[in-house]
């Protein structure tokens, strides 16, 4: 989402077969990102209903919709010139958490200020 949205750089979209499992995988995903000692969670929204529940971690956020709620509001289509990140199984807070590294500029480039 860099460059395409100034509020996060990415979002994660997420679906379940029931409101029961919408609101589970949102408490999954904040305990495991807790636990990890990821950034903290700074907003979270629709786990009264369980149709689509958000979570957001500022740089990441999380959309976790009921299958029927996904197809309509459709964020792959809204967001389609974003850039796609392969999911990282082995080390999956890395995939969006860990820091970007840091460019060194070529020898004799002078540094911007």
């Amino acid at each position: 989402m860099r460059g395409l949205a100034d509020y996060t750089d990415y979002l994660v979209i997420v679906s379940g077969h029931s409101d029961r499992q919408v609101m589970a995988i949102g408490e999954h995903i904040e305990e495991v990102i807790h636990k990890e000692k990821g950034p903290r969670t700074i907003g979270r929204e629709g786990y009264e209903q369980g149709l689509w529940v958000l979570v957001d971690f500022g740089e990441v956020v999380v959309h976790i919709f009921h299958d029927s709620q996904r197809q309509l509001f459709d964020l792959e289509h809204l967001w389609a010139k974003a850039p796609r990140v392969v999911w990282n199984p082995e080390k999956p807070l890395a995939t969006f958490f860990e820091p970007a590294p840091v460019i060194q500029p070529a020898a004799g480039m002078r540094h911007a200020r």
